[in-house]
């Protein structure tokens, strides 16, 4: 992006809109009354029972995964008549997403 001398910048970049968005939103000023809990605050009471209520959904998904996941491996192991090479295939699956 260049600079023409008298404040332009030039206009053979086509991304010279972007840049100069991307750079002005990355400048940042502190002051005394910044405060990062204030954006708490400032949300309505619905926002935040949506957002927990989303946070709680999220956290009973990944319990209810690893339950599963958990189980898939007891049964695969314990009862011999499950050691299929699918079913192997299977623990051995759910044994990766646990570690992942």
């Amino acid at each position: 992006m260049k600079d023409s001398g008298n404040g332009t910048l030039d206009e053979s970049n086509p991304l010279r809109h972007h840049n100069y968005i991307f750079i002005a939103s990355t400048h940042s000023t502190t002051s005394t009354n910044d405060n990062d809990d204030d954006d708490l605050w400032s949300r309505s009471h619905s926002e935040i029972i949506f957002r927990l209520i989303g946070a709680i959904i999220c956290v009973a998904l990944i319990i209810v995964t690893i339950v599963g996941n958990v189980l898939v491996i007891i049964v695969v192991v314990r009862f011999h008549r499950m050691r299929t090479v699918t079913n192997i295939l299977l623990a051995s699956f759910t044994l990766m997403v646990i570690l992942y």
